[in-house]
């Protein structure tokens, strides 16, 4: 029998409990599943052979590794990113010095993060007096 000790962290380096890992065998399509405690950690017990491991917890992106050979003992150390809902506003700036052009951006609207703003023009005016 072999072991596979997964620690899981948010990116403030904070244990995660309850996250859930799974092992699935790639030979047979077993799966084997533990859950971190409170300090983020959780061992799986594996037979030796090749595994599909994923690791999800609510609110974080899942984190996959393919094709993993299991000989004895084996760690990870994963570190989840939160997963944040990725929402736009486009912003339509009209220059009437110039022709008529009109600009236009996406922006994604994160918590927390800087953003660049960038501008393409995507049609242009003309307007007949």
């Amino acid at each position: 029998m072999s072991t596979l000790t997964v620690t899981v962290e948010a990116q403030t380096h904070v244990p995660i409990t309850g996250v859930r890992i799974v092992a699935t065998a790639l030979a047979t399509g077993a799966r084997f599943e533990a859950t971190t405690n409170a300090n983020g950690q959780a061992v799986v017990y594996l037979t030796q052979g090749r595994y599909d491991l994923k690791v999800q917890a609510k609110g974080f992106m899942t984190w996959d590794e393919k094709d993993v050979e299991v000989k004895t003992e084996m760690y990870r150390d994963v570190i989840l990113a939160v997963e944040v809902p990725i929402h736009y506003i486009t912003i339509e700036i009209t220059f009437i010095p110039l022709e008529h052009q009109v600009l236009a951006a996406e922006i994604p609207l994160l918590p927390m993060q800087l953003f660049e703003l960038t501008a393409k023009p995507i049609r242009h005016k003309r307007h007949w007096f």
